[in-house]
């Protein structure tokens, strides 16, 4: 229930007096009173106020709805304070919209029933927050932007990831990504937001949404109007900038609002210094891109850019260790087919003689002993010799020899391990069963496995002093990994290469190399 008031012209005063626009609007909603305030919020003079609907203080699109809700009211009049008001929209004489909270107050006058409405701009207010909110978005935008120039694969991926993060985070209507073909044409390279879909349904005729965008460029260069936003920056490697469509009048204007665009965006991307690409980002609300947006996007285009040189750079390097291990694999079949001809010529030449001496010397020894028995030792020691040499030209022979096409794996490292280990007193062992999958590795993978891993037992049997060599062969998805462990004196921290005048350690690492693998070398305490 409210109560009369005592003295109607000491209210009057004081709301007089008061801040906040007040309004006092009777049962019929007449406007019965205005104080100072309102009249200067609202831009009337008092007799242009007093006497005329309330209706008329509302934007037109928000009055029919006002009706329901006065009616509500004055059927139950209840106070609402500014606290519990939502924001609704006041209209001015001149036309312009403000923000607004109305806290409400119903009131007995000898005129009858009145509520007395004070009315609070908030267009300040909501202005900042939005900035604040605004800002929020953008440097979590700018967050998520770093983080997928850190983490994208490829200048594709980078695309499309810029593309959403502009959209999900900063809030914009459509962020495009475009470059320019060959032949002139505007390609498309990655796009986002529901502009997206409003032109993929324009464009539902065309070949391609890039040819779509080609043509409406071309019909609006035709046309006198020059280049619109995004291509401007691909042509001149400048930012663009459009604060409001509906203020200009041009062809690429009226397509812009005929999308719902209102401003626009196009940051120029680089890379090696070369415009090769624009990010265009696109608002459906106009004076979106103030100094201070511009200069965030002009930093993220910069850092967009340095993650198109990293992949560049990253093209550049993949394509160097492709010619490296181009020609470290041509070195190494050079080197089989080197060794395939020595052992032949070895084989063929110098291991028949040497039979051929030690038989004759073997006879001549016996001869000796009937017809000059002081010659032997001599003799002896020459056949000695030959048998050593022998040996080790087989040994060779053994080294030289290719690689089968049908054997497996953990078999010729088992062949060459009991070769190696032969003449000395390691106890050696293969770690793992053949597995018919190793028939699948081609003959060089094979060949070079087994080469390296000769090469790691041979060092564990010279050098390490070594009691225990295991030996193991492991295949994934990935390849094949040999490994050859042992318990020795281990390799002193920090060296990873052969020493001068050396090449075993390199020329396992080049091997591995040759056929994209790579040699690890892990030193324990004991044992490598």
């Amino acid at each position: 229930m409210t109560r009369p008031v005592a003295s109607e012209q000491a209210v009057f005063e004081l709301l007089d007096a008061a801040a906040t626009a007040v309004l006092g609007v009777d049962a019929t909603t007449t406007i019965r009173y205005a104080n100072p305030r309102s009249l200067e919020v609202f831009g009337y003079a008092e007799h242009e106020l007093v006497g005329k609907p309330v209706e008329l203080l509302i934007p037109g699109d928000l009055a029919e709805k006002h009706v329901p809700l006065r009616e509500e009211f004055w059927h139950r009049p209840i106070a609402r304070s500014l606290a519990e008001s939502p924001t609704v929209r006041g209209r001015r004489k001149d036309g312009s919209e403000f923000a607004a909270e109305v806290a409400l107050t119903p009131m007995t006058t000898l005129d009858g029933p009145w509520v007395i409405a004070s009315v609070l701009d908030v267009s300040l207010r909501r202005e900042a927050e939005e900035l604040v909110n605004q800002q929020g978005r953008t440097y979590m935008a700018l967050a998520r932007l770093n983080e997928a120039v850190a983490t994208a694969p490829d200048a594709n991926a980078l695309f499309r990831r810029v593309c959403n993060v502009s959209v999900v985070y900063g809030g914009f209507a459509g962020a495009w990504i475009l470059s320019r073909g060959r032949d002139s044409s505007i390609e498309v390279l990655a796009n986002a937001g529901p502009l997206t879909s409003k032109l993929a349904m324009a464009s539902a005729d065309s070949p391609s949404l890039s040819h779509y965008v080609s043509a409406e460029v071309d019909q609006v260069v035709e046309q006198g109007h020059g280049f619109p936003t995004a291509v401007s920056t691909l042509m001149t490697g400048e930012p663009a900038f459009v604060d409001d469509f509906a203020a200009e009048d041009t062809a690429h204007a009226t397509q812009a609002e005929a999308f719902g665009v209102r401003a626009a965006a196009a940051v120029p991307l680089r890379s090696r210094g070369r415009t090769v690409a624009c990010l265009g980002l696109y608002s459906d609300r106009p004076r979106v891109f103030n100094e201070d947006l511009r200069a965030l996007l002009l930093g993220a285009a910069d850092t967009i850019s340095l993650g198109l040189d990293r992949f560049v750079a990253w093209a550049e390097l993949d394509s160097s260790l492709a010619q490296r291990n181009d020609l470290l694999q041509r070195l190494v079949d050079a080197q089989e087919r080197e060794r395939a001809r020595i052992a032949a010529d070895v084989h063929d030449e110098s291991v028949q003689s040497l039979a051929a001496v030690d038989l004759r010397l073997g006879l001549l020894e016996r001869r000796l002993q009937e017809l000059a028995p002081s010659l032997v030792p001599d003799v002896v020691r020459i056949h000695e010799t030959v048998t050593s040499v022998s040996d080790q030209l087989r040994h060779l022979l053994f080294e030289l020899e290719p690689v089968g096409p049908g054997a497996l794996l953990t078999d010729l490292l088992e062949e060459a391990a009991a070769h190696v280990f032969e003449p000395t007193d390691v106890d050696w062992r293969i770690d793992n069963e053949p597995d018919p999958r190793e028939q699948d590795l081609s003959v060089t993978l094979r060949t070079q496995a087994v080469r390296i891993a000769k090469e790691a037992m041979v060092n564990a049997a010279k050098h390490a002093a070594a009691g225990i060599v295991t030996i193991s062969v492991a295949l994934d998805d990935e390849g094949v990994t040999v490994q050859v462990a042992d318990d020795g004196v281990g390799i002193p921290p920090g060296v990873r290469q052969s020493p001068p005048g050396h090449r075993g350690i390199s020329g396992m690492r080049d091997r591995a190399e040759a056929t994209g693998g790579r040699l690890t070398i892990a030193s324990t305490a004991p044992g490598t």
